[in-house]
């Protein structure tokens, strides 16, 4: 889920510019097509940015990086979360043992 949520942002990103509150629509969006809850894309993109789980406004701070700079962040986020060897701090390892919590439950 943790790669699901960073590349559909970096595909998102690459396709068009954003204001920043249609790029806030789009987390929430991106939420939906995973079947998830929003906090899943905000703590995944918030963790790739910046190491850790909450911080700056995720918008704005996608914006003032340029948002191909942020797509390239979160495809070698991906890249790490691939390497076995890499080793993953306190933060991150917090959020990746909620990510289950991510999942809208279907009754």
């Amino acid at each position: 889920m943790r790669k699901r949520v960073l590349k559909a942002l970096a595909r998102e990103l690459r396709k068009q510019d954003y204001t920043e509150r249609e790029l806030f629509e789009e987390f929430y969006l991106i939420a939906n097509k995973l079947e998830i809850y929003a906090k899943g894309v905000f703590e995944m993109a918030q963790l790739a940015l910046t190491g850790k789980r909450r911080g700056p406004k995720l918008a704005p701070t996608i914006l003032n990086l340029g948002r191909f700079t942020a797509a390239n962040i979160f495809d070698d986020y991906v890249l790490k979360l691939n390497d076995k060897k890499v080793q993953f701090g306190k933060e991150e390892e917090k959020v990746f043992s909620e990510v289950g919590e991510w999942q809208i439950k279907q009754n």
